[in-house]
């Protein structure tokens, strides 16, 4: 279920947002791995990434099927050219050599750096945020409580090396 607070956020979008076939983005994401009832699934099974107006700075959110199957894209370029290994999907496209990933096991949303994928394998990084939902919340609101709220992922990612290590 998707919480309120997401509901809201989004319908301030000035965009057509809603989604008018919810299987073919739930099939797109089944086909990479993402379960029926995760957040990630409930949300594109509702809403399009497409017509989002998103926090200045944030790396574009892709869509599952519209126009075409850009989080299949993402992940495909992800592992054949930077050689991410299985357990992720990319969410936005890693312009920058930096991608926003989801965990498919965890749920956990990961912004990190290409240079950053071995540590992300072996379990050396925390999730910046830890939820699908909680990455949302972020996403959609310019003014939300986030420690980096002034500052875009570009800039994050070369100042901090990606994201904090756990």
């Amino acid at each position: 279920m998707i919480p309120e607070d997401i509901r809201e956020l989004m319908a301030l979008q000035a965009g057509s947002v809603g989604r008018a076939r919810s299987r073919d983005a739930t099939a797109q994401l089944a086909r990479l791995g993402v379960a029926e009832g995760a957040q990630l699934s409930v949300f594109f099974a509702e809403f399009k990434a497409g017509g989002i107006l998103a926090r200045l700075g944030a790396d574009e959110l892709l869509d599952p099927c519209q126009p075409t199957p850009q989080l299949a894209g993402a992940t495909d370029f992800a592992t054949e050219v930077y050689d991410l290994t299985g357990g992720f999907v990319a969410l936005t496209s890693g312009e920058g050599e930096g991608f926003v990933l989801y965990e498919l096991v965890s749920g956990g949303v990961y912004d990190v750096g290409v240079e950053e994928f071995v540590a992300l394998e072996a379990g050396h990084l925390s999730p910046r945020w830890e939820s699908f939902f909680e990455y949302l919340r972020w996403y959609l609101n310019p003014l939300g409580g986030d420690e980096d709220a002034d500052s875009d992922q570009s800039s994050r990612r070369s100042s901090r090396g990606g994201a904090s290590t756990g």
